[in-house]
């Protein structure tokens, strides 16, 4: 298992297709009927080859094999001192503040030892998405796993016909925040009336649930950022009371993460356990169009 390569490695420049994107599955983990579907790329009108039936099979088989994972491990150590600073803009920052009042704390946590609950992660944005973190320095890394603002452009366009403004982004956390107005004082006070758009700032989240630890949120940075050698990196966690608090829908299933076997973020590269997958490109897209109309009075 190498992980001191590229974000995607020569599988990325092997399985490409119009309209879909690399990405790494936890075949090992994921329901037999599952796992079939994510080697056909979802298609319904495809059956998986006798091939790969058979890498289900063994990736199946190599997981229950494996020894019983050890909770609590050395997953999270003290902040070092040249991100005291960074931590109290974090503090202060808007996106951010609400952590901090929920009882999250910031720590430095091992990658490679925490556990995975999220079936597929795509692969081919991965090294980009981490190439700020790729000097080394821990204030950098930071920077990529708790942003202190969002750093997604939104590229923007208007259609004069259909009197439409238009916003299309690969991040599918792009969305409308909000009705906004503001007056246009060199046009005597006219209002501007419209929509906030953005792609709101992601943190890296790690939580604990009866001592195991998961990442609940930041996976594809998480795979660039081990693709890349980096394994400690700064998080924002906390401990968790209940499994409803963990995982959202469409997650590996509950007995795959919590059982003997857990998959560990350092599992998507084990291709013993986990293989290349091409799946949907999919973008996000927010429509803002403008309507005038006659009423009756």
């Amino acid at each position: 298992m190498n992980m001191d390569r590229d974000a995607a490695g020569p599988r990325k420049r092997k399985l490409k297709s119009a309209g879909h994107r690399p990405a790494r599955a936890l075949i090992g983990w994921m329901p037999v009927p599952v796992a079939y579907r994510a080697l056909v790329s979802n298609r319904a009108d495809q059956e998986p080859t006798e091939q790969q039936r058979q890498l289900v099979f063994t990736a199946h088989r190599i997981v229950e094999a494996r020894a019983e994972h050890l909770d609590r491990p050395c997953v999270m150590s003290k902040l070092p001192e040249e991100l005291q600073g960074y931590r109290q803009l974090l503090e202060n920052n808007p996106s951010a503040k609400p952590f901090f009042l929920e009882g999250w704390t910031v720590g430095l946590v091992n990658l490679e030892k925490i556990c995975a609950f999220q079936p597929i992660v795509s692969i081919d944005r991965a090294a980009e998405r981490v190439r700020a973190a790729s000097e080394g320095s821990v204030a950098r890394i930071a920077e990529v796993t708790l942003p202190l603002r969002s750093t997604t452009t939104l590229p923007l366009t208007y259609n004069e016909l259909q009197r439409t403004w238009s916003l299309i982004s690969s991040d599918p956390n792009l969305k409308v925040l909000g009705p906004c107005t503001m007056p246009i004082p060199e046009a005597g006070g006219t209002p501007v009336i419209g929509f906030a758009v953005s792609v709101p700032t992601s943190f890296m989240q790690v939580v604990e649930l009866s001592g195991r630890y998961f990442l609940r949120d930041g996976y594809h940075r998480a795979y660039g950022l081990l693709a890349a050698g980096i394994r400690q990196v700064p998080a924002f966690v906390r401990s968790i009371e209940s499994v409803e608090q963990l995982a959202p829908a469409g997650m590996l299933p509950q007995a795959a993460y919590l059982g003997p076997h857990p998959p560990l973020l350092v599992d998507y590269f084990d291709d013993q356990a986990s293989t290349t997958v091409l799946i949907p490109a999919v973008n996000k897209q927010v429509i803002i169009h403008a309507v005038e109309l006659d009423i009756a009075a």
